[in-house]
């Protein structure tokens, strides 16, 4: 192991380290992720009582931490072996969500533009439309505020009242939405002039502001809570699944988001 191995609060205090030299550290940043699991990571596997399988734990003779002690397995589901069905089923679910994540992320903007034009605000729906199979019309449109790390609390605040016409409060949630999501539906309308009205104000203290297609952006918003979703279930942070297969289905949820995400797309 080196100094860059780490263990979460969690990992860490389900796990033993009797004898062992630690220190703590508290990262209110982003990057890093702890390294339960990885065999890379430490001289002997550490067993961690979230993680490890049943059959490992018992063999160490140490008790699994579940969410309902005096119900251990969900009946008719607690066999040792995920039957060939069920791992079928989570292998498309996870294909099923990546390929909405992908294709909405494929049809988004690289660049966001400071100059806005009506007849280029529906190609790009028209263009999105034919990526996702969806050639419907579409009759409502977006204005989207995004964070830059530039602007403060108060240029946000102040050019969403001007902006919006709304009140301080409004504006204010407005910013803490960006600053906590990384961005915001500024106004949704069938009117793609008023939400350029509004891009125009934004972008005149040079704040990132993106219009598409509602739809479009409502498949953003939702691939990043999908990505949110797989993410935990890859960090196994869904307890009852614990009880599901003598917790051999979280391995099948990793094995299958791992297999699909290796694969071409």
């Amino acid at each position: 192991m080196d100094d860059t191995c780490v263990l979460c609060t969690r990992c860490y205090h389900a796990t033993d380290h009797e004898g062992h030299d630690t220190s703590f550290s508290m990262n209110s940043g982003t990057g890093g992720c702890c390294d339960c699991g990885d065999p890379e990571a430490w001289k002997i596997p550490l067993r961690c009582r979230h993680h490890s399988s049943f059959d490992e734990l018992d063999e160490m003779g140490l008790e699994p931490i579940v969410s309902s002690p005096g119900v251990p397995f969900v009946p008719g589901y607690n066999n040792s072996e995920c039957p060939v069905r069920v791992r079928r089923s989570i292998e498309l679910t996870i294909a099923v969500v990546l390929e909405f994540i992908l294709e909405t992320f494929a049809t988004s903007p690289v660049a966001l533009s400071s100059q806005f034009d009506e007849a280029s605000i529906m190609d790009d729906a028209k263009n999105a439309g034919f990526t996702i199979n969806d050639y419907e019309p579409q009759d409502h449109y977006a204005v989207v505020l995004w964070n830059d790390e530039v602007h403060s609390y108060q240029d946000v605040i102040d050019q969403c009242t001007e902006a919006l016409q709304c009140s301080h409060a409004e504006a204010k949630k407005i910013a803490e939405t960006v600053d906590a999501c990384g961005r915001d539906v500024l106004r949704v309308s069938t009117s793609i002039i008023d939400l350029i009205d509004i891009a125009t104000t934004m972008t005149n203290v040079s704040l990132s502001v993106s219009i598409r297609a509602a739809r479009d952006a409502f498949r953003e918003q939702l691939s990043a809570s999908l990505l949110i979703w797989l993410r935990d279930l890859a960090c196994c942070k869904f307890r009852p699944l614990a009880r599901v297969f003598q917790g051999k289905i979280n391995n099948e949820v990793r094995s299958a988001i791992s297999c699909q995400l290796c694969l071409r797309w």
